[in-house]
């Protein structure tokens, strides 16, 4: 999932640059807000024809989205520290933090 959240990471700069919300990443894509929050988090893959058309949106190429910069994602998503350098154990943190957080937000729209 490194790499899906490197993408996510990488549609949400671009989408912030153009102003554009989770909802306006929605439309563009033809999909729920929810759908495109685990997209931008790395925990759901777009189609490519989804991909043609968010870099359509956002005035870029296909390629420019997928290639992202590991060094920007390295920086912005986690300052890796200690064990936290070793890759497996990090996406295990992660997704548990992810996990959690998915648990809270339903949490949330059922009360």
């Amino acid at each position: 999932m490194v790499n899906a959240r490197m993408l996510g990471a990488e549609v949400e700069r671009w989408a912030a640059s153009k102003g554009m919300t989770v909802a306006d990443l929605g439309k563009v894509m033809e999909c729920s807000e929810l759908q495109v929050q685990f997209f931008l988090k790395g925990r759901a893959y777009a189609s490519f024809a989804q991909m043609e058309r968010l870099a359509a949106a956002l005035d870029t190429k296909v390629s420019m989205l997928l290639t992202g910069d590991p060094m920007r994602s390295e920086t912005t998503i986690i300052q890796p520290e200690g064990a936290f350098r070793d890759l497996a154990k990090r996406e295990f943190v992660l997704n548990l933090i992810y996990d959690y957080a998915d648990v809270l937000d339903a949490t949330r729209t059922c009360s």
